[in-house]
């Protein structure tokens, strides 16, 4: 059963403010992340949440299984981790 994937303001702030190639890459990884909520290439953050990054910027998440939900909270410039 897929996860509903919902992106906070901020986040979508932060995704429309970057570059062209990058958001779009970034974009893909978050609609794949209702099949997979845990990807291979996504990290568990030293806060409560998921990290995953393209090039010189990352987007951070939460999941919520109960809700079958994934909340991206943040993207930006920066690394995971």
């Amino acid at each position: 059963m897929a996860y509903l994937v919902e992106i906070s303001p901020t986040a979508k702030k932060g995704l429309d403010g970057l570059p062209a190639e990058p958001q779009v890459r970034i974009t893909g990884k978050i609609q794949s992340l209702g099949a997979d909520p845990r990807p291979s290439w996504a990290a568990k953050g030293k806060c409560e949440g998921w990290c995953f990054a393209h090039e010189a910027y990352r987007a951070l998440y939460e999941v919520d299984d109960a809700a079958r939900r994934v909340l991206v909270v943040e993207v930006g410039k920066g690394k995971c981790g």
